[in-house]
């Protein structure tokens, strides 16, 4: 991790990522810009925890609000289930690519934020920071509150051999469609990321399904597989995607003060 400044970056793209709501746009208007994700994969220190992080976190507004700045919407996700060789995952959520290069030109041209990198450094070791894009693909009307904790299932999919963005796109519609349309539990929302920066094992796409509760996604997988539209959608993104799952649990740890 070059600078902690990236590593909020990356939070706050995943604030946006996660719990951004967009209205449906017209047939005829140009699709808004995708939101920018940066990402930070991280292991505590030895002895460190998230109340660690959380002061380090609070060091980094003072540090960002003496130099002027303001911070970008920020969540921590901290592994529950799965395969992922990391403790948690810090967000930075921009607006846009515009947002996002403003954001980072602002902090590059700051001083006196030398030791906002040393606190963080003294609690989480990254990996570094990797870029993409996101789109919602269903969001619902309602979902958690400012500091509230939320259930993720995070889907690291490759597109199987010879699809390509047109294929993601009829996915996305499907699920969109299918959700809309439920009568049970439906997950607060899902988005879909794309690598900008990316290495060797990064996938293709990233699917994220934020619930209010790991009890509320288990209500929503049974439901959504016992449904009429249930089990083609399932045929239909087997035929798009290969993907692994992980579970997180997630907080915003940077906006939404007020």
């Amino acid at each position: 991790m070059k600078t902690m400044t990236h590593l909020h970056t990356v939070i706050a793209a995943a604030t946006l990522c996660c719990f951004a709501s967009t209205a449906s746009a017209d047939a005829h208007e140009a699709p808004p810009a995708p939101g920018i994700l940066d990402t930070y994969a991280c292991n505590f220190n030895d002895g460190k925890d998230m109340d660690d992080l959380l002061s380090a976190r609070d060091f980094y507004l003072e540090q960002y609000q003496k130099a002027g700045l303001t911070a970008p919407t920020a969540f921590v996700w901290s592994l529950l289930k799965g395969d992922a060789a990391v403790d948690m995952l810090w967000f930075d959520i921009h607006e846009n690519l515009a947002a996002f290069g403003a954001s980072m030109d602002a902090a590059a041209a700051a001083t006196g934020l030398e030791k906002v990198q040393e606190r963080f450094d003294s609690v989480v070791a990254c990996e570094g920071s990797n870029v993409g894009t996101f789109v919602p693909v269903y969001e619902r009307e309602s979902g958690a509150g400012d500091g509230d904790t939320v259930f993720i299932s995070s889907n690291a999919c490759n597109l199987k051999h010879g699809l390509g963005n047109e294929h993601v796109a009829d996915l996305q519609r499907h699920i969109s469609g299918v959700l809309g349309e439920a009568d049970g539990v439906t997950p607060q929302a899902v988005y879909m990321a794309t690598p900008v920066t990316s290495g060797p094992n990064s996938a293709d796409r990233y699917l994220f399904v934020v619930n209010d509760s790991a009890s509320a996604w288990a209500e929503f997988v049974t439901g959504i597989g016992r449904s009429d539209a249930g089990p083609q959608l399932g045929r239909h993104f087997d035929m798009v995607f290969d993907c692994n799952t992980t579970m997180w649990s997630a907080q915003q740890v940077v906006g939404g003060e007020g």
